[in-house]
This record gives C-alpha cells, sequence and structure tokens, in this order.
C-alpha cells in the first residue's frame, strides 16, 4: 500500500486520480470535469505518472486526427485511519504497478537513515 496521506491534502491530484478512476480519459476530460485548468491538469499528471498512481492507457485519435493521451488511475482501495493523533491515508494500487511505485519511491527517496531498504 501507498501512504498517500500527502496526496490527499493535494486537492488537484485527488480530483485527477478520482476522476480517471473507472475509465481513462484525456487531460482535456479531467479538465472539463474538473475545473482544473488544462495545464495544471498535465502537469499533475505528470507527477503522479512519476509515482505510479497514474498511467497513459491508450491514445485516442481526436476528430481533427490528432492523438491524445488517456490516462487511468492505478488505483483500487483508499483506506482512511487514525494513527498516533494525525488522520493517515492509504491508497492501495493495481497489483502490477506497486512494485513498480516501490521502486521508484526508493530511487526518489534513497535510503530511510542511511539503511539499505532491499
Amino acid at each position: 500500500m501507498i501512504d498517500a496521506t500527502k496526496i490527499l491534502e493535494d486537492g488537484t491530484a485527488e480530483k485527477i486520480l478520482l476522476n480517471a478512476y473507472r475509465r481513462s480519459k484525456t487531460a482535456k476530460q479531467i479538465s472539463d470535469s474538473t475545473g482544473i485548468p488544462l495545464v495544471e491538469v498535465y502537469k499533475k499528471i505528470r507527477e503522479l505518472e512519476k509515482i505510479g498512481l497514474v498511467q497513459k492507457e491508450k491514445s485516442i485519435i481526436t476528430k481533427s486526427g490528432r492523438a491524445k493521451a488517456a490516462y487511468r488511475s492505478n488505483l483500487e482501495d483508499a483506506y482512511v485511519f487514525f494513527d498516533n493523533g494525525r488522520l493517515r491515508v492509504r491508497f492501495e494500487v493495481a497489483a502490477g504497478m506497486a512494485r513498480a511505485f516501490r521502486n521508484r519511491y526508493k530511487a526518489a527517496s534513497g535510503p530511510i537513515g542511511g539503511q539499505n531498504n532491499d
């Protein structure tokens, strides 16, 4: 599971993840349905892709013939709990994405406390 408390503190990320939960959507579709500016949607999607919470699922060809990426949330479940006086949230991602997320998280954050966490 992913400790996702900080993601929920980010309203933009939360809206994108929930909006692309059931089916893949283009950034424009997400922007239109959430009211988040398109530039901000693209920026946040890139951040969420890096940590494995969103993935490009397919390309959609528009009426003008241009290919647009359609993104889908990798979330499967969310758990809210109270821990040591703090509200915490954990997200569970699609099975194949969990390992990739852990690897990216380790690479980005480095060893905790100087220890090797392999």
